[in-house]
């Protein structure tokens, strides 16, 4: 159990599979936290009384709104069940000990949303400006708004679309805006004022997915007519349309070098293509019935791709071939994003949760609560948030603090931030010292 920083509640932890918070005066149950797939064994609160951590026999950190009870970031990394919690006193770390005798180390806060812009319309896809300065997104139906990141005030207005926007997507250098709807239409406009540059309707169905070329010259857009195209920029006119799919394309993808061009759908083919040539360079298998999205790696020698049925799949480049399939949410996906440093990945789902992969280790290294994560994910520029769109009309930014460190580096945060003495992993009471001691099992 443990109270809160004021005195006035207690955290308790239940077999039930629960956690509940208590007015330590009157003893009334103010909330309970559920949602672990295990005996809880423990429950701390946060510095600052907002948040409840749990931990239990399902492996899990759980971060728990205290008030409302919501669930707002899972912690994931241990291999057996979780059976103390410890915060330090500066609030800023956590300690969970499992009993296999590892011994993690979190930042605090962890990884949660902050919701700052609000539209009118169901989001179903954003783009954050290079410069991270501005966010684009669907204010209303039919018109994108331009936020500033920094204030969250709507700065532009791009109306004039028919139906709900598909796709958003910034010009490299951050000046041009493209954008798309369900009715077939592309458009470009200047993202300072807002004034429409071009217009062009020449897709026979939604256009699902928007990218920029690397130097902004050539605009590529996918559509549900089973088409790509290409488009220059400066005129506005369709300069090449890849053909071969024989179904929707919902997943459109540049490689960083801008040479290959990768596509899928549901017609079961995932496709790279040649931007010079036009010619499908390979035609794969994507093992699964629906590709939803794609991403390549910042180095361009990998292809994320996801589906409906939520798994992820790594592919090399350029030679096509299946390097490893992450089994995630048995639900389906619709996004995904590389860290910029190609080390992480994010995946949203239509649960309404987050998972970040480590690629490394090919592991889930945080999974986030979230409320029906619905449009594209992405990374900002500085690698520590990551931005998506839900069905509540929402822009929510998601701040990575939690990412379990290496052990070198949780003993040597453990001696800063706890005052430990460092001789192994298992943690044991040393009554001489007063303090914690870590010892290797024997």
């Amino acid at each position: 159990l443990s109270w809160s920083p004021d005195g006035r509640r207690l955290a308790t932890a239940s077999d039930d599979f629960s956690a509940r918070v208590w007015d330590a005066a009157t003893g009334e149950e103010l909330t309970r936290l559920q949602g672990h797939a295990g005996r809880v064994f423990a429950a701390t609160f946060s510095a600052d009384g907002a948040t409840v951590f749990t931990g239990s026999e399902d492996r899990t950190v759980r971060v728990w709104d205290s008030l409302s009870g919501v669930e707002i970031t899972r912690l994931i990394g241990h291999a057996a069940e979780i059976r103390s919690l410890v915060l330090a006193p500066d609030g800023r770390s956590l300690a969970s000990g499992d009993a296999a005798s590892v011994v993690r180390l979190w930042d605090v806060p962890p990884l949660r949303a902050e919701s700052r812009f609000q539209g009118t319309a169901i989001i179903r896809s954003l783009a954050v400006s290079p410069d991270a300065t501005l966010v684009a997104a669907e204010g209303q139906i039919g018109s994108v708004w331009l936020w500033n990141l920094a204030t969250a005030e709507v700065v532009t207005r791009l109306p004039g679309h028919r139906g709900m926007i598909e796709a958003v997507a910034f010009s490299p250098t951050g000046t041009r805006v493209a954008t798309s709807d369900q009715a077939g239409s592309v458009r470009l406009w200047g993202a300072a004022d807002g004034a429409l540059v071009w217009s062009a309707a020449e897709h026979g169905g939604s256009v699902t997915r928007l990218a920029f070329s690397p130097d902004g010259a050539t605009l590529f857009s996918s559509s549900e007519d089973q088409s790509v195209r290409a488009w220059d920029v400066a005129k506005g006119v369709s300069t090449r349309r890849f053909e071969g799919h024989t179904g929707a394309v919902y997943a459109l993808a540049l490689s960083p070098d801008g040479r290959l061009l990768a596509s899928a759908g549901n017609d079961r083919t995932l496709r790279l293509w040649s931007v010079a040539s036009g010619e499908a360079l390979k035609v794969l298998d994507p093992r699964t019935r629906v590709v939803s999205a794609a991403a390549f790696a910042p180095d361009g020698k990998r292809l994320a791709t996801t589906s409906f049925e939520g798994d992820v799949r790594l592919w090399s480049v350029p030679d096509g071939e299946l390097q490893t399939t992450l089994v995630g949410a048995a639900t389906r996906s619709h996004a995904l994003s590389f860290s910029p440093d190609g080390t992480l990945l994010v995946v949203a789902y239509s649960d309404g949760h987050l998972d970040v992969w480590d690629l490394a280790t090919q592991t889930v290294r945080l999974s986030a609560a979230g409320n029906h994560a619905y449009s594209p994910v992405v990374f900002l520029p500085d690698g520590k948030t990551v931005a998506t769109s839900t069905l509540d009309q929402r822009v929510r930014f998601y701040g990575l603090g939690a990412l379990s460190v290496d052990p070198a580096d949780v003993l040597r945060q453990a001696e800063e931030s706890f005052g430990v003495t460092l001789d192994g992993t298992r943690v044991v009471p040393d009554p001489a010292r007063q303090r914690t001691r870590l010892t290797a099992p024997r």
